[in-house]
């Protein structure tokens, strides 16, 4: 029997109720985060909290969360255990009528998590990627993590019903990042990433990439990326909790390759399957 966490209870989807009032709901006042696990431990735990925490304090939301004692609760709970998946967490500012544009710091927050059973990829060759890409047209604060995500979800599906897995979204011409993913390009051996602003999230697969770069001493930096330069690249990567580093084989209608993801990637990707299995080890010893 599937259960949720809801403001402090573990019950069936059925059972959970929300205010029509939650300014969630009435006005997109909220923040969430997707947190990859395997074999019973949350991956780069401590990057999503502080983003959490980041998110909610910029939103003025004041909410608490012992997040590792609810997935371990869901794990049993959902017969999950030793088994690779998300966790999903969702925080509303909550609300009371009447419907207002000014909040009342009194509410309280609505706290929802669920754990969903997911198979992390492992990109086998031949497999194939293609990326759109698309004008961003999101407000300016999108290192907010706000479920408010309308812009996102219209240009993900756009670059769906054009047989591509993500948009890659641009202002002005220069890359800014995924509807849900982070952008990576290679260029004569050289890593390049674009540089964080406020009007894009820092992913924590984006940051473990990079934390994998310097371990490999793979040449890398952060600069601006212009749409023809992302064209021209040599190997192109999106990075997201659930893609992990996922290697694109197509940008519109340029073709970066037809057999293999790209040497670099390769690197990379080889030293993120080794960390994640040891992490698998680990939870099999503290079992």
């Amino acid at each position: 029997m599937h259960n949720v966490y809801l403001n402090g209870r573990f019950i069936r989807p059925e059972q959970a109720q929300v205010s029509i009032y939650d300014r969630g709901f009435l006005f997109g006042e909220g923040v969430y985060e997707v947190i990859a696990f395997n074999q019973n431990t949350l991956i780069d735990l401590s990057l999503h909290e502080k983003r959490l925490a980041s998110s909610l304090s910029a939103m003025g939301i004041q909410a608490s969360l012992d997040i590792n004692t609810v997935f371990k609760t869901l794990l049993k709970n959902n017969l999950l255990h030793d088994q690779s998946g998300v966790m999903y967490i969702h925080i509303t500012r909550g609300g009371s009528l009447p419907r207002s544009h000014a909040y009342n710091k009194e509410d309280k927050p609505v706290i929802y998590c669920d754990l969903k059973a997911l198979q992390l990829p492992g990109y086998p060759k031949f497999e194939k990627f293609k990326v759109i890409t698309h004008p961003d047209q999101r407000w300016s604060q999108c290192h907010i993590k706000s479920t408010n995500l309308i812009a996102n979800t219209m240009a993900y599906n756009y670059a769906l019903s054009q047989n591509a897995v993500e948009a890659i979204l641009h202002r002005d011409q220069q890359v800014v990042e995924g509807t849900k993913s982070n952008v990576f390009m290679v260029k004569n051996n050289t890593v390049i990433t674009p540089p964080l602003r406020p009007y894009m999230l820092g992913g924590t697969m984006r940051r473990r990439t990079l934390e994998l770069l310097r371990t490999l001493k793979i040449p890398h930096h952060e600069a601006a990326i212009t749409v023809d330069e992302l064209k021209n690249a040599d190997e192109i990567w999106i990075t997201s909790t659930t893609r992990l580093i996922n290697p694109i084989t197509q940008i519109d209608d340029h073709i970066l390759t037809r057999e293999n993801f790209g040497l670099i990637w390769q690197r990379v990707h080889d030293l993120l399957k080794k960390q994640l299995n040891m992490t698998k080890k680990e939870s099999m010893i503290n079992a």
